[in-house]
């Protein structure tokens, strides 16, 4: 099928799911300084919001844009989802004689360059927490109370349509908060009740609240309706990082034996789990940013670059091609920073190894040939198109370029030679890799792909040869 570089852009955005492959040799990461900044969340595209100051902001392509309701005077984004819609809460007042008057918080929804202030469930203030790639909105609002002047209890809401459902009503917790949503609807978030019947952690979906038995919060749930947070610990300012999966609670542990405090921010479709650990709760000093994948628990500061000046504090979100935002201290100084895994990432076609590769010419999908009938190249040799996520060069470094190897059906690895390494235009998250078929590439079938780069090789894909 021809597919336009228009089209071919919407697929890659919108229809690809990729899978990052677990990582074996340090560094694991490249790291990418954001600027001053709280970073919040971001999404498969690479594009981060927080606040900075007293300003929502969204970072995307090195440019930090504020995107603050008109109005506003305090505001932060809290999340993002694929097609560049934020969420956030933002703080506004009337102002009486240069007096600050009747101030409340609201949810907003930021897209297409423009803010939308929402409502309340009949209370005073409101935030939203979560968004998912349908544009359904979920976190809490105040619901009506016995008076104009004075609120309820904080009611979970999901927003879609332009109307705020109640959620709270459907339990019998007084309170209850939205943290975020997934594909499916399915909910995560936490609540205040009068037993570990409707108290703390919970996943809400199809009208029902499941509620995991711990007093915590949950922050997180990926499109498997896996679940993150923070378990409650003693007053000597313990807690536990746990993920809910399968039904079944799991302590992440921590990274350091001293520490008493771990609390996971985010989890992404692979199941990876980030977040940070802590000597104690009630103080910031000596936080360290963790993953947890495989089982294990890692000290994101194990995984960067040594002498980088870095120290992470805080992994705040993940996204699918295993990217990571958080805080830390570089050089001392509080910045954002974004993580990128330094294990090539092939992209392929989603529930499949099928690699997104097309002829570079007319941009056909396979089956291909070993000769093009375009008269472009005096060898009439096909050029293929690879698309790969992970092809980072850190600044000053001295590092060979990207190779391409094919596996045919006989298991002969066979060198593909790279012509051209380059941005997509307008996805520059992405990296299009032209290469060459050579005459050693001849017989018909099935051909597996492999990207290697820093003497780390990609997951494989595959793509079909025909006969001339």
């Amino acid at each position: 099928m021809r597919t336009s570089r228009l089209q071919l852009l919407s697929l890659l955005i919108f229809f690809c799911s990729v899978t990052a492959v677990a990582q074996t040799t340090s560094p694991q990461y490249t790291i990418t300084e954001l600027g001053d900044f709280s970073a919040r969340a971001l999404n498969n595209s690479g594009t981060v919001v927080g606040m900075k100051g007293n300003k929502a902001v969204l970072f995307r392509n090195g440019v930090l844009t504020d995107i603050t309701p008109a109005g506003g005077a305090i505001a932060q984004a809290n999340r993002i989802n694929d097609f560049d819609k934020v969420v956030g809460h933002v703080f506004i007042c009337d102002i009486v004689d240069g007096n600050c008057v009747n101030g409340r918080t609201r949810a907003f929804v930021f897209e297409q360059g423009a803010s939308t202030v929402l409502g309340t469930l009949g209370g005073r203030d409101s935030q939203a927490l979560g968004v998912n790639n349908a544009g359904q909105v979920v976190g809490w609002s105040h619901s009506a109370g016995p008076t104009p002047d004075i609120s309820g209890d904080e009611h979970a809401f999901i927003f879609q349509n332009g109307v705020m459902q109640d959620l709270g009503m459907q339990t019998t917790a007084r309170g209850t908060w939205a943290s975020n949503i997934n594909e499916t609807g399915q909910v995560s978030g936490w609540a205040r009740g009068s037993n570990l019947s409707d108290h703390g952690a919970y996943r809400y979906s199809g009208g029902t609240f499941q509620f995991f038995g711990v007093v915590g919060t949950a922050w997180d749930i990926n499109n498997a309706g896996q679940v993150v947070g923070g378990m409650s610990g003693n007053d000597d300012g313990s807690g536990q990082a746990f993920l809910f999966s399968g039904g079944v609670i799991t302590n992440l542990g921590k990274v350091s034996p001293q520490h008493l405090y771990a609390l996971a921010y985010a989890i992404n479709n692979a199941g990876h789990v980030v977040g940070f650990s802590s000597p104690q709760f009630l103080s910031s000093s000596g936080e360290q940013a963790f993953i947890f994948s495989g089982g294990v628990m890692q000290n994101l500061n194990n995984l960067i670059p040594a002498n980088s000046g870095w120290v992470l504090t805080q992994a705040r979100d993940i996204n699918d091609a295993g990217q990571i935002v958080g805080e830390g201290l570089k050089d001392g100084q509080p910045r954002a920073f974004l993580l990128t895994p330094t294990q090539p990432l092939l992209l392929t076609e989603s529930n499949s190894t099928k690699a997104i590769v097309l002829e570079s010419i007319a941009f056909f999908r396979d089956p291909f040939k070993l000769l093009t009938p375009h008269f472009l190249s005096a060898d009439r040799r096909t050029r293929l198109t690879i698309l790969a996520q992970n092809i980072e060069i850190i600044p000053g470094e001295n590092t060979p370029p990207p190779t391409v190897q094919a596996e045919n059906a006989q298991h002969q690895v066979i060198d593909l030679p790279v012509e051209f390494i380059g941005r997509v235009p307008g996805a520059t998250w992405l990296t299009q890799i032209t290469v060459r078929l050579p005459d050693q590439l001849n017989t018909a079938g099935e051909i597996q792909l492999r990207i290697s780069y820093r003497g780390r090789t990609s997951n494989a894909g595959s793509f079909t040869l025909a006969v001339n």
